[in-house]
């Protein structure tokens, strides 16, 4: 005989159904339970962005810190005492003054046609006239080189613009190194100044080597040459500001700028007052074009050329 099997769920009685307040309170875990889904998904997205935005603030940093790097140092402004030096009336003297003339190499005496690298300040273009012009300023002035560019590459841009006696009778030269530079502007391409006041004095006073205690450079006795109006914005009026020469045709067949500079330095050099003399006579270059121009009508006007150059240097000097 089989045993008897007993099915006992079969055999008990179906639970009862659940009440109105057991089904709420299952609704009310079951809502909980997406809640806390959604809150873990919503900290997960908050935990993403929070990334990002520390992926973007890294970035704004960086670009903070590249940014202050390259800037360039803060321009120059005039100070109150050299203004008003610059408005008393400049005197003639009884003999010409012992001037310093601070030059500028690229863009001024001469152009770097093979680009700003070792082979273009090796054999750079010379501006027309350059040889009287140096021949005239180192045997009546004291000049110095004052260049944007680095020490090694100014030196060759001497060599290759001045003789071995003219060096020797530079006061100076001095390159990038001397702008007051950070080693991040140093190194980057940025607007830089000349400050005039360093040659004056302080550490790199720069002294007249005949008469160091009886002569000082000061703005009554400086001119700078530059082909920038900006380099000289702490020092306006000491600036002989000349036509940028980039050595183009035209420039190298008919640039007359450095003889007419000579012109303009014979009337300087009488000055007592130098910045001021150049803020209320400032050199302006007369391209030969004009000039021609001007002897064509002299000619048919009957008036010589010499005649009116007197005449504009005697209105100059009144």
């Amino acid at each position: 005989m089989r045993p008897l099997v007993v099915d006992v769920p079969s055999l008990l009685p179906p639970p009862p159904p659940p009440s109105r307040k057991a089904k709420a309170k299952a609704k009310d875990k079951g809502r909980d339970k997406s809640k806390d889904k959604d809150k873990d998904k919503d900290k997960d997205k908050d935990k993403d962005k929070d990334k990002d935005k520390g992926k973007i603030k890294s970035k704004v940093k960086v670009k903070h810190r590249s940014d202050q790097s390259t800037s360039g140092p803060v321009a120059p402004v005039p100070l109150e005492t050299y203004l008003k030096k610059s408005l008393e009336p400049s005197t003639r003297l009884s003999q010409p003054a012992q001037l310093l003339v601070i030059l500028d190499l690229n863009g001024t005496l001469l152009c770097r046609t093979k680009g700003k690298s070792a082979a273009g300040s090796l054999a750079p273009t010379l501006r027309p006239g350059l040889r009287e012009f140096l021949a005239y300023l180192l045997s009546n002035f004291k000049a110095m080189i004052w260049t944007s560019a680095r020490p090694e590459n100014a030196a060759r841009m001497v060599n290759a613009a001045f003789k071995e006696d003219e060096k020797e009778k530079l006061l100076a030269i001095w390159g990038r190194d001397t702008l007051g530079l950070t080693q991040a502007q140093y190194n980057a391409k940025v607007q830089v100044y000349k400050v005039l006041g360093r040659a004056w004095e302080g550490e790199f006073m720069v002294y007249h080597p005949d008469q160091p205690d009886s002569i000082v450079f000061d703005q009554t006795n400086t001119v700078l040459f530059d082909d920038s109006i900006e380099k000289a914005v702490g020092h306006p009026y000491n600036l002989i500001h000349i036509p940028e020469f980039l050595a183009t045709k035209a420039q190298n067949e008919s640039d007359v700028v450095l003889c007419q500079c000579i012109d303009y330095l014979e009337e300087v050099k009488w000055q007592s007052n130098v910045s001021a003399f150049i803020r209320q006579y400032p050199f302006v270059y007369t391209p030969t074009e004009t000039i021609g121009e001007i002897d064509n009508k002299e000619t048919e006007m009957g008036t010589s050329s010499h005649d009116e150059k007197e005449m504009d240097d005697d209105d100059i000097r009144n």
